[in-house]
C-alpha cells in the first residue's frame, strides 16, 4: 500500500509528522570537549577572584588594626608594648626585680579599640596570660598563675587571614611553650632579633630596634625614619614547621594574639625567616620566626601611619626590609 503524507496548504508537514535527527557520537564528544575547555578556563578565574576577595579582607583586617594602633597611641601617647614581662630567655634583664612573668601582648592591649571591651575587661592583667618561661636561659622571675586561655572562647577573625586555613590554636602546654589553647595570629611584630637579645625597649639603644618592643614601644616622635617607612606588623603563616624534616609540627610556635611566646617576634630581614622563605626547602611552611602568607608573591605589612602595603617576597632584605623594621636607622627606603 502506498503511504500518503498529508501536507498543509502552505506546503509544510504537520508538526506531528516532522522527523528529528539525533546528535552523533562525534558531535557529543566535541560538545563535551568544549565544555571541558570552558570549565578549565573558568575555574582559575573563579579561584583568582576568591583569592582577590580574601586578600582584600586580609588588608581590611590590618587596616582595622592600624586604626586601633592609632587610637591607642592617641590615648596613651605611645604605641602598646609588643610584650609585657615575657618569660623569654634572659628575662631577668627586662623584668624588674620583684616583678612577675605576665606574657601579655600588644594585641590584648588593642582589644578596647577593636570593639572588644567586654573581652578586655575579663582579663586580670596582674596575672599571666600564660605561664611560658624559657628553660634554655636565665629566666628566674616569678610566675603567679597558669594561663587565661579560657577567656577568649573563639578566634577573633581580625587576627586571622582568610587565606590561611591552618589550625589556629596552640597545642603544646607547659614549659617554654605554654600555648595549649592560645589563639594564633596571622600578623606578627617584626624585629631585628628574638626576644632573648631584644631586652627592654626603653634601654635598647640599637638603631635597628623596631617600633614595638618588650615592656615599651615608640612614641610618634621616636620614629625618626618616618611613620610611612616603618612597620608595625607583618603577615606570617600559621603553619610553622619545627624542623627541616618534620612539616606541620608547629604546636608551640607563635605568634599568638592572647599569649606571649618564645617565638613571638618575627625576623623578616633574616634570609632564613624572610617573607615566604621555606625552612631548608622542606616545605611551604617557614620556621618559627618567619614572615609569610598564602597570597601569591608576598604578604601584607602595616605601617606606623596606619597604611597597609603589599611586600614582595623578592624585595631586597638589607635595603628594604631591615630599614622598614627599624625606627631610627636613617635609611632611605624605596622600591617596595
Amino acid at each position: 500500500m502506498q503511504s500518503i503524507v498529508h501536507c498543509r496548504k502552505d506546503g509544510f508537514m504537520n508538526s506531528s509528522q516532522r522527523s528529528y535527527r539525533a546528535f552523533t557520537l562525534v558531535e557529543l564528544l566535541v560538545v563535551i570537549a568544549i565544555i571541558g575547555v570552558l570549565v578549565g578556563l573558568l575555574l582559575p578565574a573563579v579561584q583568582q577572584a576568591r583569592e582577590s576577595a580574601r586578600r582584600m579582607q586580609c588588608t581590611g583586617n590590618l587596616k582595622q588594626l592600624g586604626i586601633a594602633f592609632q587610637n591607642y597611641q592617641e590615648s596613651h601617647g605611645t604605641f602598646p608594648p609588643a610584650l609585657i614581662n615575657p618569660g623569654h630567655s634572659g628575662c631577668d634583664n627586662f623584668i624588674p626585680t620583684g616583678g612577675n612573668i605576665l606574657n601579655h601582648t600588644c594585641f590584648q592591649m588593642l582589644l578596647p579599640y577593636l570593639d572588644q571591651v567586654a573581652l578586655y575587661d575579663r582579663y586580670n592583667f596582674s596575672e599571666p596570660s600564660n605561664s611560658g618561661r624559657h628553660s634554655g636561659g636565665s629566666c628566674n622571675r616569678t610566675i603567679t598563675g597558669t594561663d587565661q586561655f579560657d577567656i577568649a572562647e573563639r578566634q577573633l577573625n581580625i587576627f586571622q587571614c582568610p587565606s590561611d586555613g591552618s589550625p589556629n590554636r596552640g597545642t603544646i602546654g607547659g614549659g617554654t611553650y605554654d600555648v595549649d589553647g592560645a589563639w594564633r595570629s596571622s600578623y606578627g611584630v617584626p624585629a631585628y632579633t628574638n626576644g632573648a637579645t631584644y631586652g627592654d625597649w626603653s634601654t635598647n639603644a640599637s638603631t635597628l630596634r623596631g617600633a614595638l618592643g618588650t615592656n615599651g614601644s615608640a612614641r610618634m616622635r621616636d620614629i625618626v625614619d618616618g611613620t610611612s617607612k616603618t612597620m608595625l606588623l607583618i603577615e606570617n603563616r600559621m603553619d610553622k614547621t619545627s624542623s627541616a624534616t618534620t612539616q606541620d609540627n608547629y604546636g608551640g610556635f607563635g605568634p599568638f594574639w592572647n599569649a606571649g611566646s618564645w617565638t613571638f617576634y618575627l625576623q623578616p630581614a633574616n634570609p632564613s625567616y624572610a617573607m615566604n622563605a621555606p625552612w631548608n626547602n622542606s616545605g611551604p611552611g617557614g620556621y618559627a620566626w618567619a614572615a609569610g602568607s598564602f597570597h601569591p608573591g608576598g604578604g601584607h605589612i602595616l605601617l606606623a601611619d596606619g597604611a597597609t602595603r603589599f611586600l614582595s617576597e623578592n624585595v631586597d632584605l638589607d635595603d628594604v626590609v631591615a630599614p622598614l623594621v627599624s625606627i631610627s636607622g636613617g635609611e632611605i627606603v624605596e622600591g617596595y
